[in-house]
């Protein structure tokens, strides 16, 4: 929930019917390549359809009688940071498709507000995109809106690029696909969002030692918010625990992925 003048915001959305958008000419059948990447049990899916939500927020709190008032963007509060007010209203989950078999490739809620701005709410199937490739595919959107559809960059699709050396060369264990059991609280835990700017780097830095203090950014605050993690849910000192950072790795593949992919 949200927090405006100390008054909690909590609204639900008034859904419309669910709308198929069909494709603008008939889709072109062709077998296109998976990489040796793909070929793995959790990555084998059925191609699901695409659904598209157009709804509209109504208020529902205190004030029954308010219950078809719109909400504005202000309401949300200044911090516009995860965790996201009320997300589970602006982005619909169909059901039975929280996993990665047989759910959307791809799901979008457009829920307008009071004020004439609109929350433009997106999930995609992370087997289908990365990061930089959905960013591609929202700027492609963003420029067809605004009537700039010469200049998108075209869809490419080349994952044999992602395949591995012939013959292959193993040069690390990759302790990833290890089966560890699970050890933490997963039914207790909150979600907050922190800022560090360079006067929080710094000082964090002249805590350490002097010949530690030329470290990375990102060792510096992997570090440090280790360490409280760590305090925080009390882990077993001589536990075996493993930490997931999310990167891009798209410059130190060769030979470099194309424009669009």
């Amino acid at each position: 929930m949200a927090a405006m003048s100390g008054i909690p915001l909590v609204f639900t959305v008034r859904r419309c019917k669910p709308e198929f958008v069909t494709p603008a000419k008939p889709t072109p059948s062709e077998q296109k390549l998976l990489s040796d990447i793909d070929d793995q049990a959790s990555l084998r899916f059925q191609v699901p359809l695409i659904f598209f939500y157009r709804q509209q927020p109504s208020m529902e709190g205190k004030h029954p009688a308010e219950a078809d008032a719109d909400v504005t963007l202000e309401q949300f509060g200044e911090a516009l940071q995860p965790p996201f007010p009320c997300f589970d209203e602006l982005l619909f989950n169909v059901p039975g498709s929280e996993g990665i078999l047989n759910c959307p490739l791809l799901l979008i809620q457009v829920t307008r507000l009071k004020c004439g701005g609109f929350i433009f709410a997106i999930r995609l199937n992370h087997t289908m995109c990365d990061g930089p490739g959905l960013k591609q595919f929202v700027s492609s959107v963003a420029a067809m809106t605004r009537g700039e559809a010469t200049h998108l960059i075209p869809p490419v699709w080349r994952r044999h690029l992602l395949d591995a050396r012939d013959p292959p060369q193993v040069t690390c264990t990759h302790h990833e696909y290890d089966e560890v059991e699970a050890s933490l609280p997963l039914d207790n835990l909150v979600q907050r969002s922190f800022f560090f700017g360079h006067a929080q780097v710094s000082l964090l830095r002249r805590l350490l030692p002097v010949h530690l203090r030329r470290c990375t950014k990102f060792e510096l605050l992997t570090a440090f918010l280790w360490r409280c993690r760590s305090l925080a849910i009390n882990l077993d000192p001589h536990g075996e625990v493993r930490m997931l950072c999310i990167v891009n790795a798209r410059s130190k593949i060769e030979p470099l992925l194309p424009q669009g992919y």
